[in-house]
C-alpha cells in the first residue's frame, strides 16, 4: 500500500510517500497482522516483554486483536512505551507470522532483565529468564499453566484443531484441553506446558505474554 500526503508550507508545496510492505510467513502463507503493524516504527532497540497483571477468559478473548487490545491497555495504563501485541495463535496466525522480528534485547518491565537478546534467542527454545513480571513489575508465581499461548517455543502455531483455541479466541463453547504456559520456566515450557487440561469454558482464565512492538 502507498500513501501519498500533500502539504504547503512556506508557499512550496511538498508530497511525502509512506509506502506500507506486509511481510509474510511462509510456514502459514498469512500476513503479518495489521491490527497493531499498520502504525508501528521499526523498533530497534530493547524490547518489552511482561505477564499481564490481569487474566483473562479464553473464549471471551475477541480473537487475537482483541488479545492485542488488552495488551496495548495494560502497557498504556502503565506508561510502557511502544505497541504490544500479545504472543498468542490461532489455527492460522502465530507470534512468528503476526510480530516483528527486530530489535533487542528482550526486557523484562524493569528495562533490566534480559529475557533474549534477540528474536532467534527469544525463539530459540530457551530464556535466560522466565517472563514472570507483569506491566507494573510485579512478581508472579505460577503453577505451571498461567498463560494462554497456543504456540511452540520456536512462535509457529501449536495446534490447528479449533476446539484448541477456543475457535480462534472466540468461544466459550469449543473444548479444549488448551497449549498454555509457565511463567515459572525459561526452558520450553515458558509458553508449551503440557499438563494443562484448561477449556474454554467462562470458569477458567489464564494471563497473556505481551511482546513489545
Amino acid at each position: 500500500m502507498i500513501l501519498a500526503l500533500a502539504m504547503t508550507v512556506g508557499g512550496c508545496d511538498y508530497v511525502f510517500r509512506i509506502d506500507y510492505v506486509a511481510r509474510t510467513d511462509a510456514s502459514h502463507g498469512g500476513t503479518i497482522d495489521s491490527h497493531f503493524q499498520d502504525a508501528r516504527v521499526v523498533n530497534t532497540g530493547p524490547r518489552i516483554v511482561f505477564v499481564t497483571s490481569r487474566t483473562y477468559v479464553a473464549g471471551a478473548l475477541d480473537g487475537l486483536s482483541g488479545a492485542d487490545d488488552d495488551c496495548q491497555a495494560l502497557a498504556t495504563a502503565t506508561m510502557l512505551p511502544g505497541a504490544y501485541g500479545a504472543w498468542l495463535s490461532s489455527t492460522t496466525e502465530s507470534p512468528q507470522s503476526r510480530m516483528s522480528h527486530d530489535g533487542g534485547p528482550f526486557v523484562l518491565s524493569d528495562r533490566t532483565t534480559h529475557v533474549a537478546e534477540t528474536w532467534a534467542e527469544l525463539t530459540g527454545g530457551t530464556l535466560q529468564h522466565p517472563i514472570d513480571r507483569t506491566e507494573i513489575g510485579m512478581l508472579v508465581i505460577g503453577t505451571g499453566c498461567d498463560v494462554w499461548t497456543n504456540t511452540k517455543p520456536d512462535g509457529l502455531v501449536e495446534s490447528m484443531i479449533s476446539g484448541d483455541d477456543c475457535d480462534d479466541w472466540s468461544t466459550l463453547d469449543q473444548g479444549g484441553p488448551q497449549i498454555m504456559g509457565s511463567v515459572n520456566d525459561s526452558d520450553a515450557r515458558w509458553t508449551r506446558h503440557f499438563l494443562c487440561g484448561t477449556t474454554c469454558g467462562a470458569s477458567a482464565s489464564a494471563a497473556l505474554y505481551c511482546i513489545q512492538q
